[in-house]
């Protein structure tokens, strides 16, 4: 198996909230040519602050032949792609990828008219970073879910809570809790903990840092966020919702979780992330009729001319 790699930049257009504020990510797409000779191309997108490696010490050791979490699954990924270039046909053009929320990474004056757009666009479901700076965002919020009463809405802490804080903020909480589709990672994860939050709140709760803690928990946590790009598919407990998302990387990888999310949920998912970042080639061939992603022209995940036209070492 021979891999080469071409390195890339993304260019955040706000702050991306998560454990670290960024405004460029750096990656590299992988070209892997495999002992029967057909030829598969996957991302590699290290989130270093969520304990992924960096991203040369991740290409350090593909070369040894030793695969992260994150590698591993590049690598499962451009062997699908592969065989489907082989075959000459699209992995997703015959599958049903499941709808997207509408991304909201970072609530600033501008978020009420983004809001407006996606919801004339067709969005229902919206996704919420929230635990920077969380009096102005609360803020923010009210007057959003004021606006939209029907919207279905998704809040993410990434555990930046601690218990008595998010007691806090669920009985100041400015919207009715039926319209609070989950929240997720709330603060960090105890099974003692969370049971007791949804019992007292009774608003679902989701794992995606807590995967594995949560992982056959319903009664702690009633949703599991999966993240292909790191995770393998896990026969999930039929009391736990399942949400793919993307790990905020490619648009290659972007395209690899669609795939995923296409083959083992109906859930909406999080798999239209590349509007967070300033337009590329790539994502320029993204298309997405409202919350519904497309499948891209080409074989495999698509992107067959572009990809041709990386310099790949």
């Amino acid at each position: 198996m021979k891999i080469q790699h071409s390195f890339y930049e993304l260019t955040s257009k706000q702050p991306i909230q998560s454990k670290i504020l960024h405004s460029l990510r750096r990656g590299a797409l992988l070209k892997v040519t495999f002992e029967d000779g057909i030829v598969g191309y996957a991302d590699c997108h290290p989130w270093e602050e969520l304990g992924d490696l960096s991203l040369q010490q991740q290409l350090d050791l593909l070369q040894k032949g030793k695969c992260t979490r994150l590698t591993a699954q590049s690598i499962y990924f451009a062997h699908a792609d592969a065989k489907a270039r082989a075959n000459k046909r699209n992995l997703l053009e015959s599958v049903k990828i499941p709808m997207s929320h509408y991304l909201m990474a970072h609530l600033d004056a501008s978020s009420i008219v983004n809001l407006q757009k996606a919801w004339k666009n067709g969005f229902t479901f919206f996704k919420v970073k929230l635990g920077h700076n969380l009096s102005l965002e609360e803020d923010i919020f009210a007057e959003m879910a004021h606006l939209f009463p029907n919207a279905k809405w998704r809040l993410d802490f990434n555990a930046k809570l601690n218990a008595e804080q998010f007691w806090s903020f669920m009985e100041r909480l400015p919207v009715p809790k039926t319209s609070i589709d989950y929240i997720e990672d709330p603060f960090p994860f105890t099974y003692k903990a969370w049971k007791k939050a949804f019992e007292t709140f009774k608003v679902p709760l989701a794992a995606d840092e807590f995967f594995k803690s949560a992982y056959g928990q319903p009664e702690a946590a009633q949703v599991l966020i999966m993240k292909p790009a790191i995770q393998r598919l896990k026969q999930v407990d039929i009391r736990q919702r399942l949400i793919v998302t993307s790990y905020l990387d490619h648009p290659l990888g972007q395209m690899s979780a669609a795939y995923i999310a296409s083959l083992t949920t109906s859930e909406p998912c999080g798999l239209l992330s590349h509007h967070i970042y300033q337009d590329n080639p790539f994502s320029e061939r993204i298309n997405n009729r409202g919350p519904f992603l497309q499948p891209v022209q080409g074989y495999g995940l698509g992107f067959d001319e572009l990809l041709a036209s990386q310099h790949f070492e």
